[in-house]
Parts: structure tokens; C-alpha cells; sequence
């Protein structure tokens, strides 16, 4: 999906949290790791393994959210 485009100032920096900012490369660098763990010790062509696994990692209960 792609972020609504805003109309705004060139010069403008775009505002972004600190928060934000950690969770994005937290939640990146946690994909690394679970997709690291997966080639791993899992059956790639496994499909259910790897979302329970990237789901786990999130503490995302399965069917509970659309996993993109």
C-alpha cells in the first residue's frame, strides 16, 4: 500500500518520532533475524511455519491481523 502523497514545503524536513523511528528499525531488524532463523532451521517451502514464526516474533496472535 502507498502512503497518501502530501502537499507541503520542499524544504520542510518530514517530522518522524523517535518512536517511530525504534520501532521501524526494531521491527526491521527483528524480520532479519526471524527470516535468518527460518532459512535456518525451517522448510522454507513451508508457508505456515514462516508466518507463525514472523508472527511469534511479533507477538501477533495468527489470524487475529492481516500479515503483509
Amino acid at each position: 500500500m502507498s502512503k497518501p502523497k502530501i502537499i507541503k514545503d520542499d524544504n520542510e524536513p518530514e517530522p518522524i518520532s523517535d518512536t517511530s523511528l525504534y520501532w521501524y528499525e526494531k521491527s526491521k531488524y527483528m524480520y532479519q533475524l526471524g527470516m535468518m532463523a527460518m532459512n535456518k532451521y525451517f522448510d522454507m517451502e513451508n508457508k505456515y511455519y514462516q508466518v507463525c514464526l514472523l508472527a511469534s516474533l511479533f507477538e501477533v496472535p495468527v489470524g487475529s491481523r492481516t500479515l503483509q
